[in-house]
């Protein structure tokens, strides 16, 4: 329980937390229930939201979360089925900005904002295609989250996967960064640099 101690602070890598089975891979909050129990999508596999990591590692391990820097993805997994009995399957990724330029422009698909989780999700209307990601909303929740809850801040994996700057600016807009931590005299970020 004094692991922390030891560590200045911990990236808690809070997505790709699940790839298949309909949940939500980068999700803020757990829900044990599907937000669309129709087609069986959005909801989180037991212990992979960002909520349930922080207290796992307050918990069990004795971290306090002003040592936790939680994540964030910048791309989206994509989940397929071959019928709407079939079970959810992972296929692959998805850039962020191939979700904003494609797919949020492709009338096949629909956008839904999870609110129990704070995820939002596209759905294939034929109800065989579902992808799970982050967007500006979910990035200021998860903000909002880190500033209410004392963590010391948040990372992202990977910054070519959007190239339209959205997510970037979305983290800035809502100060979610320490940009020098003056207790460990480094810095852990400078976000100012990051935007195109």
């Amino acid at each position: 329980k004094s692991t922390g101690k030891y560590l200045d602070f911990i990236n808690v890598m809070t997505y790709s937390m699940t790839s298949e089975s309909g949940y939500h891979h980068t999700a803020l909050y757990k829900s044990s229930t599907y937000f669309d129990p129709t087609n069986k999508v959005a909801k989180t596999l037991v212990s992979c939201s960002i909520e349930e990591s922080v207290k796992i590692y307050n918990d069990t391990y004795g971290i306090p979360s002003s040592k936790l820097i939680v994540g964030g993805a910048f791309y989206a997994l994509k989940q397929t089925r071959t019928s709407k009995d079939a079970t959810w399957k992972s296929s692959g990724s998805i850039s962020y900005t191939n979700i904003k330029n494609t797919y949020l422009n492709d009338s096949n698909y629909t956008y839904y904002y999870d609110t129990n989780c704070q995820a939002p999700f596209l759905l294939n209307k034929d109800g065989l295609t579902f992808i799970s990601y982050d967007d500006p909303t979910s990035i200021k929740a998860k903000c909002e989250y880190i500033l209410n809850n004392g963590l010391a801040g948040f990372m992202y994996w990977q910054n070519g996967q959007d190239t339209t700057g959205d997510l970037v600016k979305a983290i800035k807009n809502h100060e979610c960064r320490p940009a020098f931590n003056q207790d460990f005299n480094y810095y852990i970020w400078d976000i100012d640099n990051l935007l195109w």
